[in-house]
């Protein structure tokens, strides 16, 4: 999803973020679109507020992962 998809899905004029949730650990990735073809990324660990910009959404990583055990 980090190579050959994220290309093409760069390529959307109205993609704004790009979102990975990782199924095995409490991690979030964003990739926000930027000014001239500039992506900017943000990783997202337990504890921190995930953000995306576009959709003036805040949430708690937690919250994602609620119910949700690591053995």
């Amino acid at each position: 999803d980090r190579t050959k998809k994220l290309q093409y899905y760069r390529q959307i004029p109205s993609l704004q973020e790009y979102v990975l949730v990782d199924p095995e650990s409490i991690t979030v990735e964003v990739y926000r679109r930027g000014e001239d073809k500039i992506w900017f990324y943000c990783a997202y660990s337990q504890g921190e507020e995930i953000i995306l910009s576009s959709l003036d959404f805040h949430c708690a990583i937690e919250l994602i992962y609620e119910g949700i055990s690591f053995d």
